[in-house]
């Protein structure tokens, strides 16, 4: 394949034919789509709808807000070029080239690639999915993966089913979610309510990353339902004894649009037994990315509500650049709206594309676009 200089090397010397400038990553960059992270690599040449900044953004005012919006794009290959890596402040990476321009909080205009150290770029999360079908079966699979109990198989080889037994007063509003599609609800004597026969997965298998973003919403305000906690401060935070099962959800809610914390070790010991090992691990939910909605139970949904939601922005800090010493073919997402779109969850900015002819004075370009060839 055919090295190409940097976009903005073939602009200043008059390369003819199609221009792409300030190309900027590598194949395997992760892009949010509707459908979900892909490799950009896979997208090129599609129009395809990728997550953007918001309305409410302005970046020459330095207004921020991490949740976006999709708008449609189309994607770009440019063929080879030098690239950079660069390395953030959380441990994430992006491959792009040097002369790449990005959006950052601090700055009115956007910066190149090689002048990112230091500066901090906005994190993006897809807006809150619908609330259809998938997301209910997530609803009810997460109370049962959070608070649910599991039989044994049959003596006739019938596997075992999932259950869950309701004792909590603020959590019986629960038990009209699986009435209403069509699971059998019992309440007995002394209040407690009871459903079973459900599939006995809901609670022995975490779910693939593959489900929908309408799925991992519902799944995400099941389990809080369940077994998660809001504090008097309205922060939200689920806890789980295994490190892995957090960081699996992390991938999920971020696919619905919820940007989390790492998790973190809660404690290190049971605190009824101090000579026993129990770790136990937290995982906080971003208040801005959250809606009343995602919480079920009437006591946590009013503690959230009750302390106004004051940032709105999450963002991840440069710590270097550095020369791979490699030169890798390299897309572009073209969005021609606010010409934005989300790798590996930071914000960036489009190429800028001309078709140029011989004369470069009579070429017309359109930063952050595609040129009208007929302008």
């Amino acid at each position: 394949m055919k090295i190409i200089p940097g976009g903005g090397h073939s602009w200043k010397t008059g390369v003819k034919g199609l221009g792409f400038l300030s190309n900027p990553v590598v194949g395997s960059s992760k892009v949010a789509t509707r459908e979900g992270e892909r490799e950009i690599k896979d997208l090129a040449g599609q129009n395809v709808a990728v997550l953007s900044m918001s309305d409410t953004c302005n970046y020459a005012e330095r207004k921020w807000r991490s949740i976006g919006t999709w708008r449609p794009a189309r994607v770009i290959c440019a063929g080879e070029q030098d690239t950079y890596r660069v390395k953030f402040e959380s441990g994430r990476e992006v491959i792009s080239t040097a002369e790449h321009l990005w959006y950052t909080v601090r700055s009115r205009t956007k910066l190149a690639t090689l002048d990112l150290v230091g500066e901090k770029v906005p994190v993006m999360a897809a807006p809150r999915p619908a609330e259809d079908g998938d997301y209910w079966v997530g609803v009810m699979r997460g109370i049962i993966y959070g608070d649910g109990g599991t039989t044994g198989d049959t003596p006739t080889g019938e596997p075992g089913k999932a259950h869950i037994r309701i004792y909590a007063d603020e959590k019986r509003e629960l038990l009209s979610i699986f009435e209403k599609f069509g699971h059998r609800v019992q309440v007995h004597g002394d209040g407690v309510g009871y459903v079973g026969r459900l599939p006995r997965a809901w609670k022995r298998e975490f779910p693939s990353i593959e489900e929908s973003a309408s799925f991992w919403r519902g799944f995400m305000a099941g389990w809080l339902a369940a077994d998660g906690h809001v504090d008097k401060r309205g922060v939200v935070t689920l806890f789980n004894k295994n490190e892995s099962v957090l960081t699996d959800a992390r991938a999920g809610f971020l696919k619905a649009g919820v940007i989390t914390s790492v998790a973190i070790m809660h404690r290190q010991d049971n605190p009824f037994k101090p000579d026993e090992r129990a770790p136990l691990y937290r995982l906080s939910l971003r208040r801005f990315c959250m809606d009343p909605r995602d919480l079920l139970t009437l006591e946590k949904r009013e503690r959230f509500e009750a302390k106004p939601v004051r940032f709105v922005l999450e963002s991840d800090t440069v710590v270097a650049v550095e020369k791979t010493g490699l030169a890798e073919p390299v897309y572009c997402c073209l969005e021609n709206v606010t010409k934005s779109w989300t790798v590996n969850g930071v914000l960036t900015g489009n190429c800028h594309v001309a078709p140029w002819p011989e004369r470069l004075n009579t070429s017309r370009a359109q930063p952050g676009g595609i040129a009208d060839p007929e302008a």
